[in-house]
């Protein structure tokens, strides 16, 4: 997690004179969403991310998404699922833990 606001961050990208930013985090699209007034009031082209948070034999990998159209439904049904799977991982992390 990073330490600005998604606002916060587009500011700070205009301000360093950077022209677009690819905006993303994991398993949503909440940021991406927020920032719409802010990067037309600074200038700053927007282009629409996301992190997803996979595992594969027995490992966890993070597939990064660009240009992705935020729009998309099946995307949409992925990134509902992703709090209860992101509450299970945690569960069984935590099972680690007191071992």
């Amino acid at each position: 997690m990073g330490t600005l606001s998604p606002d916060g961050l587009v500011k700070e990208v205009s301000e360093v004179g950077l022209k677009s930013i690819c905006l993303m985090d994991h398993d949503t699209l909440d940021g991406v969403l927020s920032v719409g007034d802010t990067t037309s009031r600074y200038g700053v082209e927007l282009i629409p991310g996301v992190e997803l948070t996979t595992r594969y034999a027995g490992m966890e990998f993070h597939i990064l998404g660009m240009g992705i159209d935020v729009g998309n439904a099946k995307l949409k049904t992925v990134l509902a699922k992703m709090p209860g799977e992101r509450f299970e991982r945690a569960k069984e992390i935590s099972s680690l833990q007191k071992r």
